[in-house]
């Protein structure tokens, strides 16, 4: 999407020092429609406020990683939401409001984040739940690593069953449901804070003591294909992973993004959980198991890779084979690797009294629901020919 300025009647709505006209004007413009709709939105978009102390002016020079975003309060409950500008007729719009509506929206298997929506004249605007990146607070077993994976690979098979690519599954396009793990909050422009700003937010629980739910996020490159149409095959989009092998010369390759999708996942399982050390701290360790599985999700041939449903089943058996002892496993090591983890070891015991599963329980074992040929999911990119619209 284009980032541009509209021309406002009274451009000196913009002498705020917390504005900044060609990143703010729609929330300033949208602020009074919002509030009708039931959203209220920080203060500073209201040209004529002036912070009335450091905190508040502190959080007015706050911004959300993109120029699109905005936190918002829901006037019904108080909850902290996050709005989203998009176009209305792009892509982004229809797949959110796809997968947030009947009958797609009442699976269980469907990790797309949940969205209300409203019509401000050419544009959408998502109303999103406030998340946090998914690998924040840090994974403290060999466990919850591999629920976070079975449900975004879930995830992704729901996607895939639907006929829609992500294109983007990447590490900044995971999240996690906060709600359990933080719940007195934190500020969305600082996660790292706590609501009232008095100091750093920590997490009240481990995953293992309560699980959190998974989403994806950002369908700004995905697309909805028919199988009448033959194999899916479009230009080149490079997001936040752009070593695809397949995106090496974007100028004249036409892709199928289905097993692109399957690279993404299995580079991210690469990168940040098996050979870690160039990529992230603390080291993660005891993954090792998965390696078969993520090396043939990022073959060099996109048509040798597996599809969702391969990924889904063979990841299941590979879990179950796993013992208890393995699940409940340390998955990372700290600045001090001399030193015992003995919070860890602390935890561990107090679960093992609890008789607490280092897994959650399962409503359903996973199966295979892809639902056009094998072909279409896999058969790689060609050159040379036109993409269809």
């Amino acid at each position: 999407m284009a980032k541009y300025k509209r021309p406002l009647a009274n451009e000196r709505l913009f002498n705020s020092p917390f504005l900044d006209p060609d990143l703010d004007w729609f929330w300033v413009e949208t602020r009074l429609f919002l509030e009708e709709a039931g959203y209220k939105l920080p203060p500073k978009f209201d040209p004529s406020w002036s912070p009335a102390n450091e905190i508040e002016k502190k959080q007015a020079k706050a911004r959300l990683p993109r120029w699109t975003l905005a936190s918002a309060v829901r006037l019904s409950d108080g909850l902290p939401v996050i709005l989203k500008r998009v176009e209305l007729d792009s892509p982004e719009f229809e797949i959110s409001v796809l997968f947030s509506s009947p009958p797609l929206s009442l699976d269980p298997r469907n990790h797309c984040v949940p969205i209300n929506h409203l019509k401000y004249e050419e544009f959408g605007i998502l109303v999103l739940p406030l998340l946090r990146k998914f690998d924040d607070p840090p994974f403290d077993t060999v466990g919850e690593v591999v629920e976070c994976f079975r449900q975004i690979f879930e995830g992704i098979q729901f996607m895939h069953q639907n006929l829609v690519a992500h294109r983007d599954c990447t590490k900044l396009n995971i999240m996690l449901d906060p709600t359990t793990l933080y719940p007195k909050g934190f500020i969305p422009e600082r996660p790292y804070m706590k609501v009232d700003d008095s100091g750093l937010v920590s997490a009240s629980c481990t995953r293992t003591a309560c699980w959190p739910r998974y989403y994806l996020i950002d369908f700004g490159h995905s697309r909805r294909y028919d199988p009448a149409d033959g194999i899916p095959h479009e230009r080149v989009l490079r997001g936040g992973d752009k070593s695809a092998p397949e995106h090496r010369n974007p100028d004249d390759l036409l892709c199928n993004p289905f097993p692109t999708d399957i690279y993404y996942l299995g580079n991210l399982l690469r990168e940040y959980f098996l050979d870690t050390k160039n990529y992230c701290h603390p080291t993660r360790i005891g993954l090792d198991f998965l390696r078969p599985l993520v090396e043939d999700m990022v073959k060099e041939d996109p048509s040798d890779r597996p599809t969702i449903d391969d990924v889904v089943m063979r990841f299941d058996a590979i879990v179950k084979s796993l013992s208890l002892f393995r699940l409940q496993a340390l998955t990372q090591l700290g600045n001090q690797t001399l030193f015992f983890p003995f919070a860890y070891v602390a935890r561990r015991l107090k679960f093992a009294l609890m008789l607490r599963s280092p897994l959650p329980k399962i409503a359903a074992s996973p199966s295979r629901v892809l639902s056009a040929p094998r072909d279409f999911y896999t058969a790689k990119q060609r050159r040379g020919t036109t993409p269809t619209a």
